[in-house]
């Protein structure tokens, strides 16, 4: 590992206790939660990074994550209305919502809404996937609160990025 790399990994992990440490500190009572699902900051960090994000990108991941948050809330309220038409047995209940709002949530951000704010598919899933972490707070509070955790991701990931030409210098020309 050189140099530059090393600058640019303490950067990040900086970034990354300022952020675990005002969120551990001040923000997670607000939600009513014990602050464990911290981690999902890192979830929005580690895509944001694996796509290659930039600034340009901010808006696009934030609003799509968003999305999958409330897909999250729906996909929880739709269990809870499949069940008594499974004589509340969870697993049936669940594979019929999984598989309806999965297939929905596909279809609306990739096709219906391509051309959009909303069509990062990787960001809607992990919304989705971090509404059922089941740290978060319930019902709208944790769609607000999934989406604050991931936006915290995305902006330690966007000021990661940020500085890196200033370590490595500008990327090559093409």
């Amino acid at each position: 590992m050189g140099k530059k790399t090393a600058l640019l990994a303490l950067w990040c992990s900086f970034l990354c206790i300022i952020y675990f440490g005002l969120y551990r500190g001040l923000v997670y009572p607000v939600f009513g939660t014990d602050g464990g699902e911290a981690f999902i900051a890192f979830c929005g960090l580690a895509l944001f990074l694996g796509q290659n994000g930039n600034a340009k990108n901010l808006l696009n991941y934030t609003c799509s994550a968003v999305c999958g948050g409330i897909w999250g809330w729906i996909f929880l309220l739709g269990v809870g209305i499949l069940l008594p038409v499974f004589n509340m047995s969870f697993v049936p209940a669940a594979v019929v919502d999984i598989f309806v709002f999965t297939t929905l949530a596909i279809i609306v951000h990739t096709f219906l809404l391509r051309d959009t704010i909303v069509n990062n598919m990787p960001f809607v899933f992990m919304g989705v996937a971090t509404t059922f972490s089941g740290t978060v707070a319930p019902g709208l509070m944790g769609v607000v609160q999934i989406s604050l955790l991931l936006f915290c991701g995305i902006l330690i990931g966007t000021a990661t990025n940020e500085m890196a030409p200033k370590i490595f210098g500008p990327p090559p020309a093409e």
